[in-house]
């Protein structure tokens, strides 16, 4: 949903610009930009550390499951145990676990 929303903004800026539209050169390090806005001392030597050396796209993995991260390792685990023990998913009648603490945080739903 957010990766579309982000999508949707840039589509419509193009189309805006487009028209010739513009906006404000400095709204990210301006006075009233993004950077004052948001933390009010703006370190941008920081931000742009790397700039044009670090391309962290190059990092970027796909999602092979349609649910969070941190549920990758089990759920490959559980598709390769039915693929070689030759079993079902309904034939598994429990699970368990062992994970780290921020996996745990956001995915302790034990009867989902």
């Amino acid at each position: 949903m957010h990766s579309a929303h982000a999508a949707e903004i840039g589509v419509m800026a193009a189309m805006v610009a487009a028209k010739g539209v513009t906006g404000a050169l400095d709204v990210l390090e301006g006075p009233v930009g993004m950077g004052m806005a948001m933390s009010g001392s703006a370190d941008w030597t920081k931000a742009t550390a790397g700039l044009s050396e670090t391309y962290n796209i190059e990092a970027i993995t796909f999602k092979n499951h349609g649910c969070c991260g941190h549920t990758f390792a089990a759920i490959d685990g559980l598709l390769a145990l039915m693929t070689s023990a030759q079993i079902t998913a309904h034939e598994v009648a429990k699970i368990d676990i062992a994970t780290y603490g921020p996996a745990v945080s956001v995915t302790d739903r034990p009867d989902p």
